[in-house]
């Protein structure tokens, strides 16, 4: 198992970290198999190419790492960030997150000639709806579907259906943090 996150986040990022942290140890401990096999990064930036962003995580310098579908491993998620964020009367930013997982189901679960794409989202979904500051990170709903899930995605190098084995869905949240004062040298 692999979870990427910011050595020290602030204002959302440190919402996302907490967040990644319980869905990360709960989808993890609650029946998902080889769980070694599932790489969770925190939030990804669009990198703008023809045709669409790319989701890609940060890692360092001048350096990102593209956060697709890697068929390396058994499931990879990352969470986006819509780039509206809206101070609501209690001075908190309001801005919808998403969390998008990227799964080989056909090898996740056992091969009982039934396909398991409803126990992965049941997962995430009881675990979402469990988390303890549910005020501040609100589950919205599930979506399936490639042309939903990557809508702001370049969609072009996505080759496989979600029929198959593979399957992917975005779990979407409503976000309230206090932006922070943040001290730089």
């Amino acid at each position: 198992m692999a979870k990427i996150q910011r050595a020290n986040p602030v204002g959302i990022d440190r919402l996302i970290s907490s967040h990644q942290n319980h869905l990360f140890n709960r989808v993890a401990i609650s029946g998902f198999t080889n769980a070694d096999s599932w790489v969770s990064y925190d939030r990804a930036y669009g990198n703008p190419t023809d045709g669409g962003a790319i989701p890609e995580h940060f890692t360092g310098g001048k350096d990102y790492k593209e956060v697709l579908f890697d068929d390396r491993h058994l499931m990879t998620s990352f969470y986006w960030m819509e780039e509206s964020q809206n101070p609501n009367s209690d001075g908190l930013i309001v801005v919808t997150i998403s969390l998008i997982v990227q799964a080989q189901i056909g090898n996740m679960y056992p091969n009982d000639g039934q396909r398991y794409d409803e126990a992965l989202r049941n997962q995430f979904y009881y675990h979402s709806n469990n988390y303890v500051s549910y005020d501040k990170f609100k589950f919205n709903g599930i979506e399936t579907g490639i042309n939903n899930v990557f809508r702001e995605f370049k969609r072009q190098n996505i080759q496989f259906e979600n029929m198959s084995e593979k399957h992917v869905f975005r779990l979407n949240y409503e976000a309230k943090y206090e932006p922070e004062r943040v001290l730089c040298n």
